[in-house]
């Protein structure tokens, strides 16, 4: 499977939108070997208006276009956890059921520990998404 992927810098108004696709072990690599500490660290330091973001990562099911985020997050940027975000298709009743039922993406988040949202980004890449839904 191959993923799109977006980069949320903090000290840049601008969203980074990289044309390459990345495998999945590309993007697990990235979010292990992301600088998350040494960007909160930087973060903490720079005057509020000169920040923009948390430092962020989005990826991109290229096959069925579901994503996953991590913003990293928290007051000890020795001790961070992980803001997540996933956005996948759901099944929506329209005027309570009325008018049938249409398909649209749905956006969930939740706090995670650095463990528990590498075990979500394990799920995401595998594409068990029934995982995911329970967790978050």
């Amino acid at each position: 499977m191959l993923y799109k992927h977006t980069i949320c810098h903090i000290d840049q108004p601008n969203i980074e939108y990289p044309e390459d696709l990345l495998s999945a072990s590309q993007v697990k690599e990235m979010v292990l070997n992301y600088p998350w500490k040494e960007n909160l660290k930087r973060l903490k330091a720079l005057p509020k208006e000169e920040t923009f973001y948390s430092p962020s990562l989005e990826f991109i099911n290229q096959k069925n276009n579901f994503s996953l985020t991590f913003s990293a997050g928290g007051e000890n940027p020795e001790n961070f956890e992980f803001y997540l975000w996933y956005k996948r298709k759901v099944m929506r009743k329209m005027l309570f059921g009325l008018l049938g039922e249409k398909l649209k993406f749905h956006l969930t988040d939740k706090w995670f520990s650095i463990k528990d949202a590498h075990i979500l980004l394990d799920k995401f890449l595998s594409e068990d998404y029934k995982y995911i839904e329970s967790s978050m």
